[in-house]
């Protein structure tokens, strides 16, 4: 292959399957080819102080992380893959780092736009990422799905509030299989 994408992938591998997935991206594509892998952040965050600390949508992602890690598949992808495609054997790695608005309240019409899709996923995803990760690993402990729904609510709430400012990190990183490489 040429080129290899990978996206949206967070919470799906352990640590290890990790370093494996990066090796067989490596040993398929062809020398000078590319991989791909792009992933969000599961924290809210927020520059102007807009977003209180307590409340629901600022602890979804502190609690995902704990979840992640409590069932071994942790929910960091996007602070650890650069390092794990270098050590998979890819060159002339890059990345970059977006701040994804949550919600329209950004001024630039593009990222107005961008916010306004990014909430619309969330809120149409967010009980697909909680109600498995709630009722069967919990934080601290499992959540019944009447529970999850409750919670799920106070989230939605937290969404509506116009004079917050969330977004949320996505990460890509792109780099080389070296052109010296042996063919698989």
């Amino acid at each position: 292959w040429d080129l290899i994408h990978m996206r949206w992938m967070l919470g799906s591998f352990t640590r290890e399957q990790w370093e494996g997935i990066y090796a067989q991206a490596y040993a398929n594509l062809a020398p000078g080819g590319w991989i791909e892998h792009i992933e969000p952040e599961v924290v809210d965050r927020c520059d102007d102080g807009t977003l209180p600390p307590d409340s629901a949508l600022a602890q979804w992602g502190p609690r995902f992380h704990r979840m992640g890690e409590k069932c071994g598949r942790p929910f960091d992808v996007l602070h650890t893959m650069r390092d794990s495609i270098e050590a998979a054997g890819f060159t002339n790695i890059q990345d970059k780092v977006y701040k994804v608005p949550v919600g329209g309240w950004a001024k630039h019409p593009l990222y107005k736009e961008a916010g306004k899709m990014n909430l619309e996923q969330f809120k149409v995803g967010m009980e697909g990422y909680a109600m498995h990760m709630f009722t069967n690993i919990g934080d601290p402990d499992p959540m019944a799905p009447e529970e999850v729904q409750l919670y799920l609510a106070q989230i939605r709430r937290d969404l509506e509030q116009k004079s917050w400012h969330p977004y949320i990190l996505n990460k890509r990183v792109w780099a080389q299989k070296p052109f010296d490489a042996p063919k698989a």
